[in-house]
C-alpha cells in the first residue's frame, strides 16, 4: 500500500511529465519526499529505518510474518533491522500470537528477517515459548510465496546444522499463507503497538522474568541479542544470502 501511495504521489509531482521507473526523493524534491513520506509511512517506523539502497531511492515495500511467545517482546528484533519500516503486534486467525513486518527487501532481505527471528525465539519448543505456553505462543514462520517458502525451509535446515542447540532439533512450524498473508492476519489496535518503546524498564524486566535472557546467554555465549543499524550478527552466509 505503502509503495502505490508513493506512486502517485511521484504521478502527482510530475504531472504531466513521464513518470520516472522509479519513485525517488530525487524526483519528488527533498521537501516533497518528506512530506509524502511522514504522511505515509506507518507512524511506528524505526527512526533510522533507510529505505531504498542508496537511503534515497524506496526500493519496494513488503510484509513478512512471524510467531514466538509474546508478540511485544518478539517485534523488538524487527525493530533493530535497518530497512525495516515497522513491526506490528497481532494475531494470526487461528489465534497464534504474530508479528507483520513491513520492509524494504532492497536494504534488508527476507533471509536477514528470518536471521533475526532465529536469533529471538527457542526454536526447539514446540508448545510456547519460554514463560508462554500454548500453541498461541508457538513459533512459526508464514511465507506469503514460493521463494520464502524455499527461504524459510532452508534456513531452518542451516540452523538446524549450526549444532547450538545439541541434541534439540529445531521444531518450528514453516507455514504458507495464501493472499500475502492479508486474509490471515490480524492487527492490534494501536494503543498496543511499540509496548517496547513505550515500557521500557518494563521490557527489560520481562525478558528478564521470561527467561529470555538466560536463554540467549547460554545458547549465544554473551554478545547482544539484537544489534542496531543493520548489522547481521551471524555468520556471513547464514542467513541473508536467502
Amino acid at each position: 500500500m505503502l509503495a502505490v501511495l508513493l506512486s502517485a504521489a511521484c504521478a502527482s509531482a510530475l504531472a504531466p511529465r513521464e513518470m520516472p521507473t522509479a519513485c525517488t526523493r530525487r524526483a519528488l524534491g527533498g521537501g516533497a519526499a518528506a512530506a509524502a513520506l511522514a504522511a505515509l509511512a506507518p507512524t511506528r517506523a524505526v527512526a533510522y529505518a533507510k529505505p531504498g539502497a542508496d537511503g534515497d531511492d524506496v526500493g519496494a515495500v513488503e510484509t513478512a510474518y512471524f510467531s514466538g511467545g509474546d508478540a511485544k517482546l518478539l517485534a523488538p528484533a524487527f525493530d533493530a533491522v535497518l530497512g525495516v519500516f515497522a513491526a506490528e503486534t497481532g494475531a494470526m486467525g487461528d489465534g497464534t500470537r504474530a508479528v507483520r513486518v513491513t520492509y524494504d527487501p532492497t536494504v534488508a532481505s527476507y533471509g536477514r528477517l528470518l536471521g533475526q527471528f532465529w536469533r529471538a525465539v527457542d526454536p526447539t519448543r514446540a508448545d510456547g515459548q519460554f514463560d508462554t505456553a500454548g500453541a498461541a505462543y508457538r513459533t512459526a514462520i508464514w511465507p506469503t510465496d514460493r521463494r520464502e517458502v524455499a527461504s524459510a525451509l532452508t534456513s531452518k535446515q542451516r540452523l538446524d546444522e549450526l549444532g547450538l542447540f545439541g541434541d534439540r532439533r529445531v521444531v518450528t512450524e514453516v507455514v504458507a499463507l495464501p493472499f500475502s498473508g492479508a486474509k490471515a492476519y490480524g492487527f492490534v489496535e494501536d494503543k498496543s503497538q511499540d509496548f517496547a518503546k513505550k515500557n521500557k524498564a518494563e521490557y527489560a524486566k520481562l525478558l528478564e522474568a521470561s527467561g529470555r535472557n538466560d536463554w540467549f546467554a547460554a545458547t549465544y555465549k554473551g554478545g547482544k541479542m539484537f544489534l542496531l543499524d543493520g548489522a547481521d550478527p551471524w555468520p556471513a552466509g547464514s542467513f541473508s544470502s536467502l
